[in-house]
């Protein structure tokens, strides 16, 4: 009989082992495929004054990213950023138009602002405002 009680033992011991270390190294093995890369999730131009900027919403392993870049001579050069640390995207209905990233003039200024919707880890929405003034020329988280 090919199949005999000590190559029964091996191939049982041998499931048994590949089993343990798949499970031990579970969380190693899926980091591998697991990417700690950003991505874009929205990006949208404005003008604020004479100034052209480009805004990126970007999700990271830890949270959201806003990047902004301010256009000069069709470059786009790096000028602020904020992180909202332990949120995720969201998308809001603002005007009858559903969208993750804003601009708006909520406030009724000479400005618009920039609109930020996420979820905290508890699942509760956020408008995440961030403003630029004119005069200092600099953005601000509201």
């Amino acid at each position: 009989m090919p199949w005999g009680p000590r190559f029964l033992l091996f191939f049982c011991s041998a499931l048994v082992f590949s089993t343990w270390i798949i499970s031990a190294r579970h969380s190693t093995v899926l980091s591998w495929f697991r990417s700690d890369a950003r991505s874009v999730l929205a990006a949208l131009s404005v003008r604020f004054g004479d100034d052209q900027f480009k805004i990126v919403k970007l999700k990271e392993p830890n949270g959201i990213l806003i990047e902004v870049y301010k256009q000069i001579e069709n470059q786009s050069h790096f000028y602020t950023q904020f992180r909202f640390e332990n949120r995720s995207d969201a998308y809001y209905d603002f005007k009858s138009s559903v969208a993750n990233l804003f601009i708006a003039n909520i406030d009724e200024d000479a400005d618009n602002e920039i609109l930020v919707p996420s979820l905290t880890k508890n699942l509760e929405s956020e408008i995440n405002v961030i403003k630029y003034e004119s005069s200092e020329k600099k953005f601000t988280l509201q």
